[in-house]
């Protein structure tokens, strides 16, 4: 799973659990496009005020809770503030000129000295790492318990206002939401809310990111009155603390945007708001690829809904360049996401450009997987399929006569066939050498083959007539 990038004290500060509403975009093709990943992020920041990330080898995790990334601001007050004396306190936070109306606030971060300072503060470190390992185990059980016992070795390990206190709270409310019990974890974050509140002010980054939780708390119990009001303020301080061109504030407009949707009458300026955010993040010095990918399909998603097959397109086609530039071309032609964009150029009746990106992500799949891989076969019964249709398309009487210009080389039926062909003979020799080790008895590789068969839907008589 993601952790974020180890600088000075990594598992020593008090961590800033967010959750948030993203999800990971996987390069494995035929993947969940959209599946659900958690991901707990420990406060750390690189050189340029940015949050680094760091993936697994198989990049199966991306990261996702965009709240807590708020300690990436500290570097840039850092520089502004560098003789800032080192302490064990954390009023030795020097309150920074907030961006856009002069207002002083605490944007920087709070908790970058070491915590383990007695027998309590060493426990609620251990506790707390320990709960991030079992939560991205998948033991909630034991995560929980570890997660409580953060929370009350911080309460005796630090005084009253300790803003790891708040933030081990927040911890404990982000797991509690990500589990459903939202009435636990509302109380939780207005308790975090408070003690940074009273301490600190509302212009304190943990103070807006628990808010920006709480939000989507909100948000995901279906109150969605309570998650605008909320969000809405999040936003507004984001925008007071950090500009209007900022990546904390793009978060908050994408999630704002994001709720906007679900009531009909503003889908328009929720989709207006999320696409505005995309291009913020976009135009960012550095953008940070896994959120762009997530946005991106986001945005082609609500394009889908609202019936502009054209427009989802073409955000899926800046996400899959996005992706080429983070992970290489090859890997980008053999993603999901890439499957997404061929799905949606065809239901748009854009089926030529579906069998580029299909014919993509085959031969993608061919160098990084073998010929032999039941996943090539998959893509050639896709590309199968979309010439058939293409072919299907451009006999249609109301074709122009520039569509139905005979191709130069084979005809689409006969590559139709071909790639059939391909995916029948890959299925046989996996199901032939299943059985020689004694895996399966059943089926027989005709049969397999007969299963094949029945993937070329669209007027399979087609394969039989001149291409």
């Amino acid at each position: 799973m993601v952790i974020g990038h180890a600088s000075r004290a990594t598992l020593a500060f008090g961590a800033c659990l967010c959750y948030s509403q993203y999800r990971y975009v996987s390069a494995l093709p035929f993947g969940r496009l959209m599946a659900v990943c958690r991901v707990h992020v420990v406060p750390g920041c690189d050189q340029d005020g940015v949050p680094a990330m760091t993936n697994t080898g198989n990049w199966a995790a991306w990261l996702l809770g965009i709240a807590a990334m708020a300690p990436g601001t500290c570097n840039a007050d850092n520089r502004q503030s560098s003789a800032e004396p080192s302490s064990h306190s954390p009023t030795a936070a020097v309150p920074v000129t907030a961006a856009g109306n002069g207002v002083p606030g605490f944007t920087n971060h709070p908790l970058e000295y070491d915590p383990v300072t007695n027998e309590h503060t060493a426990k609620m470190t251990l506790a707390r790492t320990a709960a991030l390992e079992y939560y991205n185990g998948g033991k909630y059980a034991q995560a929980e318990t570890k997660f409580r016992e953060a929370v009350a070795e911080a309460q005796l390990g630090f005084v009253a206002n300790d803003p790891h206190i708040a933030s081990a709270k927040n911890n404990l409310a982000e797991f509690l939401r990500n589990t459903g019990r939202w009435d636990e974890a509302e109380a939780l974050y207005k308790e975090a809310l408070d003690l940074l509140e009273r301490n600190f002010g509302e212009k304190h980054w943990l103070f807006v990111a628990a808010l920006h939780n709480l939000a989507l708390s909100y948000e995901a119990r279906g109150d969605l009155s309570a998650a605008r009001a909320t969000m809405e303020r999040v936003l507004s301080l984001r925008l007071s603390m950090f500009g209007p061109h900022h990546f904390l504030y793009a978060d908050s407009l994408f999630a704002l945007g994001h709720m906007l949707r679900v009531d009909p009458k503003h889908r328009p300026e929720g989709l207006r708001m999320m696409s505005e955010a995309v291009r913020l993040l976009e135009d960012a010095e550095r953008v940070q690829v896994s959120v762009v990918l997530y946005w991106l399909t986001e945005v082609a998603n609500a394009h889908t809904a609202d019936g502009r097959p054209d427009l989802a397109a073409n955000a899926l086609r800046r996400a899959v360049a996005h992706m080429a530039t983070e992970r290489g071309d090859e890997a980008a032609a053999a993603s999901a996401l890439n499957d997404q964009l061929t799905e949606t150029l065809a239901a748009g009746g854009r089926l030529s450009e579906a069998v580029q990106t299909a014919e993509a992500a085959l031969s993608a799949r061919r160098r990084m997987f073998g010929e032999r891989a039941l996943v090539v076969a998959q893509s050639e019964i896709r590309v199968a399929q979309l010439l058939l249709a293409a072919h299907l398309q451009d006999r249609n009487p109301a074709a122009t006569p520039k569509q139905q210009q005979a191709p130069e080389g084979p005809g689409p039926s006969l590559r139709a066939l071909q790639h059939a062909e391909a995916a029948a003979r890959i299925s046989a020799a996996n199901v032939d050498e299943c059985s020689q080790r004694g895996m399966l008895s059943e089926p027989p590789p005709d049969r397999c083959v007969f299963l094949f068969g029945t993937y070329l839907s669209p007027a399979p008589s087609a394969l039989l007539e001149n291409p």
